[in-house]
Parts: C-alpha cells; structure tokens; sequence
C-alpha cells in the first residue's frame, strides 16, 4: 500500500486521466465491457461529486474522456445497464445535459443473483477454468 501511494501520482500525472478499474466479473455479468466501464465511470464520477444527490451529471466529453468509448458505444451500454434496470437516466437542462443515476440495491441483486446464473449457463465453463 505504502508504494502505491508513493507512484500514484507520478502515474496519474503520465497518463493524465484517473485510472478506472476494470472489472472483469462486472463485465462478465453485464456481458459487455463498454457498460462496465460506463457503470465504473458513472460510480468514479459520483463518489468523486460533493454533492450527496443521486443523480450524477454525465457528458458525453467527460464519458469519452474517462473511457475512450465513442457516443454510440456510450449509448449501447447505456441501453445495456437501462434494460437490465442498473441506472436511471434523464436530460435537464437548455441545452439538454444527461443525468445517471444507479440503481445500487438491484446491482448488488443482479451481481448476487447474476453469478449464480452465469455459472449454471452459458459461461459455466469458462468460471469453472477461471475459479474465481
């Protein structure tokens, strides 16, 4: 931990973006990198806010920036994580800015109740080889 925080910065400041964590259960559960990272970013984003509101302001730009997913990969994970019922999303706003907001009690359903499914289905036997 303590060189963790020792290089940390150094590398925040050689990649020049805060470094996201990827997933791989989350993507394995969601069947979709780009609504794991968007999910990842969205939840950066509002723990990174000072306000305690739910809905957390997302711009395509800062999405981009975050990420490096184009507007349309942005828009199929958001059409991912909407049909399962993860986020929320609403525009506010002249110009229309896009509010998220997530659905933690039924991600933490979905996560709980979506492994199980996954190692009874289809990717069964890739997490029996894997052995999370």
């Amino acid at each position: 931990m303590e060189t963790q925080k020792k290089y940390m910065p150094k590398i925040s400041q050689m990649v020049d973006k805060p470094i996201l964590m990827y997933q791989s259960r989350l993507s394995t559960a969601l069947r979709s990198i780009n609504a794991s990272l968007f999910l990842s970013a969205v939840d950066y984003l509002a723990r990174k806010s000072e306000d305690d509101e739910e809905w957390t302001p997302v711009t395509l730009r800062e999405m981009w920036y975050l990420t490096n997913l184009s507007r349309f990969r942005q828009n199929t994970a958001i059409d991912v994580l909407l049909d399962l019922k993860l986020i929320e999303v609403k525009v506010k706003g002249m110009p229309g800015r896009r509010f998220v907001k997530i659905n933690y009690k039924r991600l933490a359903d979905y996560l709980t109740n979506g492994f199980a499914t996954l190692e009874r289905g289809y990717y069964s036997d890739i997490v029996r080889k894997i052995n999370y």
